[in-house]
């Protein structure tokens, strides 16, 4: 594992990411299973400080954003194979300085104890989960993302609820987030009392949850008027190129987006 605090540190690497790290497989066919933990957020000093520049890591990834993966039974689903063959592989972890100590991203040692898994989307934790009935494994059956599970992380959210949104049939607003930014949202709905308002927290933006996308803006239905996407950074910066694709490709294969008006 290689942790950098700093925003910098990962600038200065980036000429040894973009020559060793990223492309050893295709140069030498040598694969490596390290860890990179990095800042993201605006906090601190500026954006060098606590901003690992996320977009340069998602400018790396191999995937065809206008291709909805496939999840019939035959193939065991292409879209599992691709999670599988993510072993040794490089993880990229980006993760919020402001968040170590906020109140609402605390968890409790069972949401982290043997037997649960990575939640790759996060719906919305006022609403009942949508993707309950949503099971995604690899070809040996089993599970490699805990999507459909109860309690949607961190529980300290829920249990601090101070309002309450209208029922899922009259959300006209979906807001899907990545990172610390969902926080402020979160607050911000809470005291300015948008209660038509929904938010998703996309945890894992590579390989994308195009299936769990589609679940969600399919589960609000009729209602919805918008889908945005919300993010700290500037057009140009953070997650908003990689995901505009994906997201929109999600959207596309929706019952929602293919209902007349």
């Amino acid at each position: 594992m290689w942790e950098a605090q700093f925003g910098d540190f990962a600038n200065g690497a980036q000429c040894i990411i973009d020559q060793f790290v990223c492309s050893g497989e295709q140069k030498w066919l040598e694969r490596t299973g390290l860890t990179m933990l990095l800042p993201h957020g605006y906090d601190g000093q500026g954006p060098e400080h606590s901003s690992a520049r996320i977009e340069r890591f998602l400018q790396l990834v191999d995937e065809d954003p206008y291709l909805m993966p496939s999840l019939n039974s035959t193939e065991k689903g292409s879209y599992a194979r691709q999670h599988q063959d993510c072993n040794m592989q490089v993880l990229i972890a980006f993760v919020s300085k402001s968040l170590l100590r906020h109140p609402l991203a605390r968890s409790s040692m069972s949401e982290m104890e043997q037997g649960t898994r990575f939640q790759r989307l996060i719906p919305e934790i006022l609403h009942p989960n949508p993707l309950k009935d949503l099971e995604l494994s690899v070809s040996d059956g089993t599970l490699w993302a805990d999507n459909n599970k109860e309690p949607r992380i961190p529980h300290a959210l829920s249990e601090n609820a101070q309002f309450s949104l209208l029922p899922p049939t009259e959300i006209t607003t979906l807001i899907f987030c990545s990172g610390q930014v969902y926080y402020t949202l979160y607050k911000t709905r809470e005291l300015n009392k948008l209660n038509h308002v929904a938010i998703v927290r996309v945890e894992q933006l590579s390989p994308f949850p195009f299936w769990e996308c589609k679940q969600v803006v399919d589960f609000y239905g009729s209602s919805l008027k918008e889908i945005v996407w919300a993010q700290e950074e500037s057009l140009n910066s953070g997650s908003w190129l990689h995901v505009e694709p994906r997201l929109t490709t999600a959207v596309k294969n929706s019952d929602w987006y293919k209902t007349p008006l």
